[in-house]
């Protein structure tokens, strides 16, 4: 047979995190760090994501209120204080700690004067409910209601939300669903079984959609439920079971609901439509071999983009993402920051912002700031792969190198890109080692740059049927395309 030229091209660096450990998609990376390629589509480069630390405090921050901007409630010992802009407003005292607890915000239109209020709901270890109504200048609140709740139902008191519509506050807790009106009259109005676990209600076209987990018995799998409701009645208009499948959270974006059900090896995204669920993200594999994902509760939205918190296959707690910025890139699920401990993030109009626990200080509380622009980091670097190219895994045809070409900019000599290949990727091999680096770059004048056959012989790179790029990228660098020329069909 007669050797034929050919040319791959490296350039694409599209990406989403593939779940199969050995069966990754054409271009993808399989190393990461702090980069989103749904904006970066023909070039890579090391950047930071939280561009800054905007406040720290020195005691617990319990919730956030997402109806102001930079607004939080804390806990100093029995009194909880709360902040806006991050600046302290006002404390909320009691000779008891029952009644301070600030766990949920809710915002609603008030009758009787048509101003819009913020509203808080706290907690008390003794069954009894409070629910307060803030200053619209946050520096007081006032008592408006108070309920009361079976103690067997107390413990659910950390899943519970609020909806809040111009007209109403929805809330519920644990399987009983509340109203409080905008006139401040409060009202129960549906209930569910009692081993009902009511995780959400979502709002589209005059229809709630409530979700919930049935608890069988408390070694068996849960049962999930999504029920339709016209907001009203005292029974649901029509529902649909899913069997042995647990609802771990549910965040509405219009007509959809994104939801992530859990079972004891899985944390898999869904897309829920009508009353169909659409797979998005599942983890196809479980293993010890940083193969798996978690995806918890904590979640927001802005401007489209979905936010979740919780561990990725390294087992780091970081922020994934998921949708698109572009109609012609794939919506994908990324893991774009990792920290060692996290609590919540959430979004108000200006900001998408969340607050992470400082491990090496327990009440010290830091608020970060992510910004949609990208800065260089300084002092990080990271890698990516290629994917594994393979032709003929038994060798009946064979390829040769004649060139590589790396298209780059490069703006600190005391930085640098490495270039590493790999030509005995086996199926069952898992990628980690047989690379071998063939050139470092530092040269900051050119913007291109050629690796001949001459300099793979003498690293022993010879003929082959797979390859594959590692590519060691330093900060103040960036990486446009790797363009390889090749014999195919030496044999």
């Amino acid at each position: 047979m007669t050797a034929i030229e050919q040319i791959h091209n490296w350039s694409n660096f599209s990406w989403w995190e593939w779940d199969g450990f050995y069966l990754w998609p054409k271009w993808s990376y399989r190393a990461w760090k702090n980069i989103d390629t749904r904006i970066l589509e023909n070039w890579v480069k090391v950047c930071t994501k939280f561009t800054s630390t905007e406040d720290e405090y020195n005691w617990s921050i319990v919730e956030i209120n997402p109806f102001a901007n930079k607004s939080f409630s804390t806990e100093v010992w029995d009194n909880w204080e709360i902040y806006e802009w991050w600046n302290y407003k006002f404390s909320l005292e009691s000779s008891t700690s029952a009644y301070n607890k600030i766990r949920w915000f809710g915002r609603l239109t008030l009758t009787s004067d048509n101003t819009t209020y913020v509203y808080w709901f706290s907690s008390t270890s003794f069954g009894v409910w409070k629910i307060y109504r803030i200053a619209t200048d946050y520096t007081s609140a006032t008592e408006v209601t108070s309920f009361s709740l079976a103690l067997w139902r107390t413990a659910g008191y950390d899943y519970m939300s609020v909806l809040s519509l111009p007209w109403r506050i929805i809330f519920w807790c644990w399987n009983i669903i509340y109203e409080l009106s905008n006139t401040e009259i409060l009202t129960e109005l549906i209930s569910f079984p009692k081993e009902a676990d009511i995780i959400s209600i979502s709002y589209y076209l005059n229809k709630y959609k409530i979700y919930y987990n049935l608890s069988k018995y408390t070694s068996w799998p849960k049962d999930w439920f999504l029920n339709y409701w016209d907001g009203s009645s005292s029974a649901v208009d029509y529902f649909v079971k899913y069997e042995n499948s647990w609802i771990i959270n549910v965040i509405n974006d219009g007509a959809y609901d994104y939801v992530v059900f859990w079972d004891t090896n899985t944390s898999d995204l869904y897309l829920m439509s009508w009353l169909n669920r659409q797979e998005l993200r599942i983890n196809t594999e479980w293993s010890s071999f940083n193969n798996t994902r978690s995806l918890w509760r904590e979640w927001t939205i802005r401007e489209w983009i979905l936010y979740i918190m919780w561990e990725n296959k390294l087992w780091e707690d970081c922020l994934y993402s998921y949708w698109n910025y572009y109609p012609w890139t794939p919506k994908s699920l990324m893991p774009e920051n990792s920290w060692q401990s996290f609590d919540k993030i959430y979004s108000d109009v200006n900001n998408l912002y969340g607050y992470i626990d400082d491990v090496t200080e327990f009440w010290n509380w830091v608020i970060y700031s992510k910004s949609f622009l990208y800065d260089w980091d300084e002092e990080d670097s990271w890698t990516i792969y290629s994917y594994a190219i393979t032709w003929n895994y038994w060798g009946y045809t064979f390829k040769s190198i004649k060139e590589i070409d790396v298209f780059y900019t490069l703006l600190s000599s005391s930085k640098y890109i490495k270039i590493y290949i790999k030509t005995t990727w086996w199926p069952n091999a898992n990628n980690t080692t047989g690379r071998t680096l063939i050139k470092t770059i530092n040269n900051t004048l050119v913007r291109w740059i050629k690796i001949y056959s001459s300099e793979l012989t003498a690293l022993w790179i010879w003929i082959f049927n797979q390859f594959e790029y590692k590519v060691e990228l330093g900060s103040w660098a960036l990486l446009y395309q790797i363009r390889t020329v090749y014999n195919d069909n030496i044999k």
